[in-house]
């Protein structure tokens, strides 16, 4: 048991990966199976990114019809403006709603993949009663993929619709 745990350590250690290669191997084991749900989310990123524009659109609209004093335009607009507001906030629900549930699906990915792993050739055994380094291997490996998975889902909200954002507003 103990050249068993000495040869994992020693493949551990004569491999190091950079953390882009690390990323690329979980988003390997992630993505599977979550495209159309990445679909939706991305669909809903460039929703909420052209209901933007609707909204400064309307916005400056209203501005123009109060300088000019056409009451009736300000309040088709200002109607217009209310009902912008509403069809965001669902997209935006939305979207949070279709992240956690990428979120979600990672972990079951991530944690059956890791439970394969853990069973096969004893390994949870020599983890914890072995080598005795880690006192509850199973709790710290349940901590670590919902932490993982959560921060990945997170960078979908993150860090992709201010990207699309900038692109948009940048280009028109």
């Amino acid at each position: 048991a103990d050249k068993a745990l000495a040869d994992v350590r020693k493949r551990a250690a004569k491999r190091p990966q950079s953390g882009l290669s690390k990323t690329l191997q979980l988003l390997r084991i992630m993505l599977p199976g979550s495209q159309a749900q990445i679909a939706k989310l991305l669909g809903s990123i460039a929703l909420q990114t052209l209901l933007r524009e609707l909204y400064g659109r309307v916005v400056g609209g209203m501005y123009g019809a109060m300088t000019e004093g056409a009451v009736r335009r300000f309040a088709l607009l200002a109607g217009l403006n209310f009902a912008v507001d509403i069809v965001t906030a669902f997209a935006e629900e939305g979207g949070n709603y279709l992240r956690n549930q990428i979120g979600l699906k990672w972990k079951v990915t991530l944690s059956e993949r890791l439970r394969g792993l853990f069973l096969r050739h004893d390994a949870f055994y020599k983890v914890k009663y072995v080598s005795g380094e880690i006192r509850d291997p199973d709790t710290r490996i349940a901590q670590d993929i919902e932490d993982v998975a959560d921060q990945f889902a997170d960078i979908w909200g993150s860090a992709i619709l201010p990207s699309v954002n900038c692109l948009w507003f940048g280009w028109t």
